[in-house]
């Protein structure tokens, strides 16, 4: 069955979904065609490799900070559209309907624009795109916090500014990484691991937790969870037992990965 992705009251969705295609996946082709090259040529032109790396990371870039902010603007909408759903649905609103499309219409949109995230995904993790059956739990596409996306996005911005050999991928944006907030893909690390997942800890607490794990050294991180709970409380030790088990699945996922071999988180 066709998802329905137009509604009177929303823009034309093709042309924006044409030009996130565009954006994403011929930035890279379109220098080289200026410069009369082919995707064989490059292992013959260092510099052209160069130029069209950053090229194509620019336009997954942009694509992905486009994707994310209307992912997160129909995500407010929809949250908006149920909480009016449920006023009119108590006093049995002729009006249900019309919202009812409205809101699912959003979802339907949300879905086509994570799934291209989904291809750059794809395109980025080359030749290794098979390890993306490995950074899915289950078959559920995962809801999303507006909220949350909107900042871990921000900081996947940042760091893909700051090199544009690494590509960030923000995991809750895509339907297929139910690990970590940031798959990092960095292009000149070798090719037998060129991404690993990042776990991302806001507020000062959360780094104050990740710094004393960190530097826990020959202490078990239980010793070191019992320290932190005399010194803040019961509900810092459990912060920090629930970021312990993060990493213990990062680590399995990563280490199935690696070898075909462990327990699938």
């Amino acid at each position: 069955m066709p998802l329905s992705l137009q509604h009177p009251d929303l823009d034309d969705f093709e042309p924006v979904v044409r030009r996130l295609i565009y954006v994403a996946h011929e930035s890279g082709g379109s220098f080289l065609r200026a410069e009369g090259l082919g995707p064989g040529d490059l292992s013959n032109h260092p510099k052209a490799f160069r130029i069209f790396l950053r090229k194509c990371h620019y336009g997954f870039d942009l694509a992905q900070r486009q994707i994310g902010k209307l992912v997160v603007e129909y995500e407010r909408r929809v949250r908006e559209l149920e909480a009016e759903l449920k006023k009119l649905r108590r006093s049995r609103d002729a009006r249900v309907e019309p919202v009812e499309d409205l809101a699912e219409v959003l979802r339907n949109r949300q879905l086509v624009l994570r799934r291209i995230l989904d291809s750059i995904l794809f395109t980025v993790l080359l030749p290794d795109a098979s390890i993306q059956r490995r950074l899915t739990s289950n078959e559920e596409i995962r809801a999303i916090d507006p909220d949350v996306v909107a900042r871990t996005l921000g900081i996947a911005v940042e760091r893909n500014k700051a090199d544009r050999t690494r590509f960030n991928i923000v995991s809750d944006l895509t339907t297929v990484i139910h690990y970590g907030d940031l798959l990092e893909i960095d292009k000149r690390a070798p090719k037998n691991r060129q991404w690993r997942l990042i776990e991302l800890k806001d507020g000062k607490m959360n780094e104050l937790i990740a710094t004393e794990l960190s530097y826990q050294g020959g202490t078990s991180a239980g010793y070191v969870i019992a320290a932190l709970e005399a010194a803040h409380g019961k509900s810092v030790a459990k912060q920090a037992r629930r970021i312990v088990r993060q990493q213990q699945r990062l680590t399995r996922l990563e280490e199935i990965i690696d070898t075909d071999v462990g327990v699938d988180p």
